[in-house]
């Protein structure tokens, strides 16, 4: 393995002016790139972590939470612009739904093919949805969090049925 892994994460990769604390300008995410290429920087995915080495000198993780469409619709050509990796971690219960705002799995399933993309958990349903319908509860739960009054074991249960659940589904 290598002796230092820089992960750089992101979330919703948008376009210029729409940038708030957790999106990235396609502009700046395709100067962010050029900067690792250009200073000997070379991206792997976790699959290659798995496998174990070897390893490029300078390895680099980059990941995306949540699984917008921005990931498809604007990351994906900045990786094949560059030829570099990066891991897309769904909320799966999103993708299911097929909602406008994520990534589909007929998306998913083309950038898996293209070697450049891996696709991860980021839960089924853990996020704080009402309903799963995209809103949120401010006295729900607020990603992998403890209910009030939940058991320890209620809580593991809870949490690894839905891991289990997104990653069956991946």
């Amino acid at each position: 393995l290598p002796r230092t892994l820089p992960v750089l994460m992101y979330h919703h990769v948008v376009e210029a002016g729409e940038c708030n604390d957790m999106t990235v300008t396609a502009q700046k995410l395709d100067a962010d790139l050029t900067w690792l290429q250009e200073n000997g920087y070379q991206t792997i995915l976790p699959r290659e972590l798995a496998e174990g080495g070897p390893f490029p000198d300078k390895p680099v993780l980059l990941t995306f939470d949540d699984g917008y469409r921005s990931n498809y619709d604007l990351l994906y050509p900045l990786l094949k612009k560059h030829q570099m990796k990066a891991v897309i971690s769904i909320i799966v219960c999103k993708t299911d739904q097929a909602l406008s705002g994520n990534v589909s799995w007929e998306m998913c399933r083309e950038m898996t093919a293209s070697g450049l993309v891996e696709i991860g958990s980021h839960t089924y349903a853990l996020h704080n949805f009402e309903s799963q319908n995209g809103g949120y509860d401010p006295n729900g739960p607020n990603g992998v969090q403890r209910l009030p009054g939940e058991s320890k074991e209620d809580f593991c249960s809870r949490v690894l049925e839905d891991l289990q659940k997104s990653h069956n589904r991946i």
